[in-house]
């Protein structure tokens, strides 16, 4: 073969070598933007205990920033019955009431396994409480990448799977600032290993406000304390996107699981005052009335008989007799229909149920009282106005909620927050196919989803 036809040969290929790369770039890059508009990262922040009063103190100048810059904000949301963190964190991931995913409360006992769940403890993380799909499960499915810091549920291995990056178990000593920092640096570089891709979604729970609501009460030094510090950090947040331009690139999403109630010590309901029966609550089984020794006064009282010889209906009867108007006892089928708390299918809600009104709390009996009672709870009927949480959402993936140059916001009427989940899908880029069953609509998709 003669020099000049290999020449040709050799450029020919090269000609064909240099198309090849060229057309493999530009699928590369098309398919990359396409990823932009669809998967561009979404982060979710709950601020547990966190009530809609608590933006008009004067205290979070960086978060009325975020809702002026062309956010959406709902006027409230409306947490599920009960108004308690575990059921609540658990709906906003899996968009299905508590008695349809299974964790009906924070303290709950299954007749059916004889075993009791307890938030705090690492039993607690066992895959078969958990029921329905959380987000990050959806999310696993579709080959798209998820990050938790100590988002409950996110520990426990549902459907065999687990967040690619996940912060458990939960650690009280554990900071907002080391929260949020972890949430950055997710963002921006991905996990440990940094050639792994940054996740498409991160869920991350922080616990400060809700700490000092329930010691002090919400209308205190000591929460407005919180407030401020929980805002400066989301200010230092915000500041590191901005800086790596990473802020228009990101969807952000504050929300709360529900609010806080001041609670007085001389607004106890003793349940051995409501009966003539000086041992009744010997009688029955209440997981969330006893902690390590101590009565915990709580918002509602399970009752599940612990003896045949006294059957729900004596002790349905004996609670009733002196009837409390701070109190209202309810059979199981008996509860409002608006709590959608009364599944035949879960036995985990238990077959007597006590809920106190607003602002009381109901105790077993004086002799159990912890030395420093709490001074503000949650888990009360979720239409009360203290009960309420937030919602904020802005992003490039989310519509502007008004004219950008004027940073307005856009306010929406209240809604459940079993409508998250299908946003967050969305937003993440699931196929609404794939979308796990839940007790959600398109509502926040139709208002909110921005699709370039």
């Amino acid at each position: 073969m003669k020099g000049r036809d290999k020449k040709k040969i050799f450029f020919g290929f090269l000609i064909i070598a240099i198309v090849a790369t060229i057309l493999l770039v530009f699928f590369v890059v098309r398919r990359e933007q396409q990823n932009n508009i669809i998967f561009l990262p979404t982060i979710v922040i709950s601020i547990d205990s966190f009530r809609p009063e608590y933006l008009e103190r004067g205290l979070t100048p960086n978060l009325l920033n975020f809702i002026n810059d062309s956010s959406f904000r709902a006027q409230f949301t409306t947490a599920q019955f009960p108004s308690k963190t575990f059921p609540n964190h658990y709906s906003i991931a899996t968009g299905l009431h508590p008695q349809d995913h299974g964790i009906v409360s924070n303290h709950m006992y299954d007749p059916d396994t004889n075993k009791v769940f307890s938030a705090e403890e690492e039993d607690s993380l066992h895959p078969s409480w958990w029921w329905g799909e959380p987000i990050w499960v959806t999310a696993k499915k579709s080959n798209i990448k998820t990050a938790c810091f100590f988002w409950p549920g996110c520990g426990a291995k549902i459907k065999d799977n687990l967040p690619d990056y996940n912060m458990v178990p939960f650690d009280m000593k554990t900071s907002t600032s080391e929260v949020l920092n972890q949430v950055y640096q997710w963002r921006k570089e991905g996990g440990e290993n940094k050639t792994s891709s940054i996740p498409t979604l991160t869920m991350a729970y922080i616990h400060e406000v809700d700490d000092n609501g329930h010691l002090y009460g919400p209308v205190s030094k000591n929460v407005d304390e919180s407030i401020s510090s929980v805002d400066k950090n989301i200010g230092i947040l915000i500041d590191q996107l901005k800086q790596s331009g990473l802020y228009d690139k990101t969807n952000i999403i504050f929300v709360s699981d529900h609010g806080m109630i001041e609670i007085p010590t001389h607004k106890y309901i003793y349940i051995d005052d409501l009966t003539l029966d000086p041992s009744i609550s010997s009688k029955f089984f209440s997981p969330d009335a006893i902690s390590k020794g101590y009565a915990v006064p709580s918002p509602i009282l399970s009752v599940f008989p612990n003896n045949t010889n006294y059957n729900e209906e004596y002790l349905y009867q004996e609670l009733t007799k002196n009837k409390s108007e701070h109190v209202d006892f309810y059979k199981k089928e008996d509860l409002p229909k608006k709590y959608n708390y009364n599944s035949k299918s879960n036995n985990r809600i238990s077959p007597i149920l006590g809920v106190a009104k607003p602002g009381y709390s109901i105790i077993l009996n004086k002799e159990l009282l912890p030395k420093k009672p709490k001074l503000g709870n949650h888990g009360y009927d979720p239409a009360h106005e203290e009960m309420h949480s937030i919602f904020i959402a802005r992003g490039p993936n989310i519509k502007s909620s008004g004219a950008e140059d004027n940073h307005t916001t856009t306010t929406l009427k209240t809604f459940k927050n079993t409508e998250i989940y299908n946003l967050l899908a969305k937003l993440i880029g699931v196929d609404s196919k794939h979308f796990a069953p839940n007790n959600g609509t398109s509502l926040l998709i139709d208002k909110l989803y921005k699709n370039k």
